[in-house]
């Protein structure tokens, strides 16, 4: 009796364990929800090339299920257009002169022909490619038109096999300054000249102002024709010593667009301004 007691109480001490040991399930939490939404990155716009280089097809081989070919181009206002068209001198085809639409846009400054083309073996009918130049003049659009001319019936006259068109979109140049000098590691004097020089691409005028360690010195100049590409500096005596240093090796030459600040350049290593010796 005493025996079968203590293997009940076991057993309900037992059960009691498991009920009460079992872990309670686990709660999924719900997402919180953020007070600022994540930015999307901005794209940054795909530059314009400076300079393209398309290939176009051979005369006449590029015409004999088609009469035309269009393509279309995108340079900026300082590129150049190289085109390269496949011909083949053992055959009486060839390019006539291209005729450009608005050639305020777009000019032609060279046509250069190459025999063999590149990888062909220089053997009588080996192709060879036709080298068409053309220079932007300003933004804006124009086509050119080249054909393709083949003699006609019986050697006379001349037979039409097709025409390569191309649309020229000539963007406005991308904005640029360059500073060439002050450039870094330069040693100046207070009192004496120094030619700043710089180069720039689509900026009208620029600003140039000065700093030292950091510390905003102020302009040099403003408003200076950006094409002059250049600008002598007379620095004044008591520039950096009336500040109670008789040096800095930590100059800086800052040049500027005045409409975009954004677009700007600096010398690449600090330079030296000093005292004059005594």
């Amino acid at each position: 009796m005493r025996l079968r007691l203590a293997m009940l109480t076991l057993i309900v001490l037992f059960t009691a364990c498991l009920v009460g040991g079992k872990p309670s399930p686990t709660s999924t939490p719900e997402p919180t929800a953020t007070s600022t939404p994540t930015s999307t990155p901005t794209r940054m716009p795909t530059p314009i090339p400076a300079h393209v280089t398309l290939r176009g097809p051979a005369c006449p081989d590029g015409f004999q299920d088609v009469e035309q070919i269009d393509k279309d181009v995108a340079i900026d206002a300082t590129g150049v257009l190289t085109l390269t068209l496949g011909s083949n001198p053992s055959i009486p085809c060839g390019w006539q002169a291209a005729d450009i639409r608005d050639a305020t846009v777009i000019r032609q400054v060279d046509r250069q022909s190459q025999w063999p083309a590149d990888d062909v073996t220089p053997k009588p009918g080996a192709p060879g490619t036709e080298i068409w130049v053309f220079e932007a003049r300003q933004a804006g659009t124009s086509t050119l038109s080249l054909d393709c001319i083949c003699p006609g019936e019986g050697g006379t006259g001349e037979e039409f096999a097709g025409v390569l068109t191309v649309s020229v979109t000539v963007k406005p140049p991308r904005q640029n300054l360059e500073l060439m000098q002050p450039n870094g590691n330069e040693e100046w004097v207070e009192g004496e000249t120094y030619e700043i020089q710089w180069r720039s691409t689509g900026v009208d005028t620029i600003n140039i102002a000065v700093a030292a360690g950091g510390k905003d010195l102020g302009h040099i100049a403003f408003d200076l024709d950006a094409e002059t590409g250049e600008y002598e500096w007379t620095i004044p005596q008591g520039f950096i010593s009336d500040f109670g240093a008789s040096a800095s090796d930590a100059m800086r030459i800052r040049i500027y667009d005045p409409d975009n600040a954004e677009v700007y350049d600096e010398n690449d290593a600090p330079f030296t301004l000093s005292a004059p010796s005594r």
